[in-house]
């Protein structure tokens, strides 16, 4: 008999291991934000160097809503299949947290080999981009500021600005898909 046919069974949650699911969503959803960026380059909708353009903008909403969306399926795939439909704020908060450290881990490898081997111009034209618009066209300037362009700096800024994010959109999630338990009450 399943716990959802009987809700008096109580499941110990340290029995239960929420690793599988989180790693299967956040994998998912990070191959989904690789080719969902792949397109928005290859159709020309995404451009590094416009961050503010409006093709960005709609395409960061559809990254977000992606992110969103694997780590509330990945709370409520284990909170009714293997909890029996309780989840506590804690352990919803794991589940979501490490679905989005997964999608930014591989997200952050994906990057640096974008920057890195298949448009490694692509870095060196944002740095001199966002320095034009502030007003910089000093080139010793240019030349100090292209360790903080680099690929492997990029990946890293990616990766801390995903886990930030990250942990805020943990939190919500957490706190909207709780569900405790009546009879631990």
């Amino acid at each position: 008999m399943d716990t959802l046919d009987n809700p008096n069974r109580l499941i110990d949650p340290s029995n239960v291991s929420y690793q599988g699911i989180s790693v299967r969503h956040g994998a998912f959803a990070g191959l989904i934000l690789i080719a969902i960026g792949l397109i928005g380059n290859l159709t020309g909708l995404s451009d590094p160097t416009q961050p503010s353009s409006a093709a960005n903008w709609v395409l960061n909403f559809v990254n977000w809503g992606v992110m969103i969306a694997f780590i509330v399926m990945a709370v409520k795939k284990h909170r009714d299949e293997d909890l029996g439909g309780f989840i506590t704020f804690g352990r919803a908060f794991g589940v979501s947290f490490l679905a989005i450290l997964v999608l930014s881990l591989i997200t952050t490898v994906w990057v640096y080999i974008y920057f890195s081997f298949i448009d490694p111009d692509v870095a060196q034209t944002i740095m001199e981009t966002s320095l034009s618009q502030q007003g910089i066209d000093d080139e010793d300037m240019m030349e100090s500021m292209a360790m903080w362009f680099s690929p492997g700096a990029m990946a890293v800024y990616g990766f801390l600005g995903s886990l930030f994010f990250g942990v805020i959109m943990s939190l919500i999630v957490a706190a909207v898909m709780k569900k405790d338990n009546p009879a631990l009450a």
